[in-house]
Order: structure tokens, then sequence, then C-alpha cells
């Protein structure tokens, strides 16, 4: 069964374990189950673009990642998030090191990839 949901505010929808963000009901989201989720922060129109990356002991794959998409974003105003499954290779200091405008959430123990994107849209203010 399908359904469709649409947005009043900032919203998320659940859909397959993913979620979307709804803006003002301008878009409609068609998903199997989808109910609206805990509201999401505000958006900030100075924001183009969140990229969301969740890393686990990959410290110069991160390390490359961030580099090119700073590198690369030209006149796209990019906010990005690393979230960081308690890795154990010093991912974390290096990205508070060499890119410390980045936002760094940092868990623990490994929360598993679905969740760490869960933290980091919940970080998000892109639109």
């Amino acid at each position: 069964m399908y359904e469709a949901a649409r947005g009043v505010g900032n919203v998320a929808v659940k859909h397959f374990g993913a979620v979307e963000r709804m803006v003002s009901g301008e878009r409609e989201a068609l998903a199997y189950g989808a109910s609206p989720a805990a509201p999401l922060g505000l958006l900030d129109p100075t924001v183009d673009v969140s990229v969301i990356i969740v890393n686990w002991n990959t410290w110069e794959l991160l390390r490359d990642c961030l580099a090119s998409l700073y590198e690369n974003a030209g006149a796209t105003r990019i906010e990005v998030i690393v979230v960081d499954n308690a890795s154990s290779d010093g991912s974390p200091d290096m990205v508070r090191r060499a890119f410390p405008q980045a936002q760094l959430l940092v868990n623990q123990r490994n929360m598993g990839f679905a969740a760490a994107n869960n933290q980091g849209l919940a970080a998000a203010h892109g639109r």
C-alpha cells in the first residue's frame, strides 16, 4: 500500500528507512507507509546543499572526499556534515584539523549507516 504525505512546514517522511525532506507542502512524497516524522531544523537560505558523509575508519578516503567537495563546490554553497561511527584511525582528529568548516558528529559506538545518516539529516540546514 502506498500513501502520499504532504508536508506542512519542514517535516521528514520515512521511506524504506530513508528520510525525505519536504518543505511547505511543495513536494509530495509517494512512499510505502509514508508518515510524517519529527520536524527537521530550520532551513538556511545561505546553504544550497547539505552533504552528509558517514565515516568508519576510512581516514584517507574521507580526507580525499572532503578535499574534493570543497575544491569543486564552485558557487554552490555547501554545508558538510561528517558523522563518524567510532573510528579508531584518527578520522575525527583529521577532520577537526584539516577541515574545520565541516560539522563533525562523533559517535562513541558504531551506530550503523542508516542511523548515522539520520543523525546527519537532523543537523542539516540545506534547502
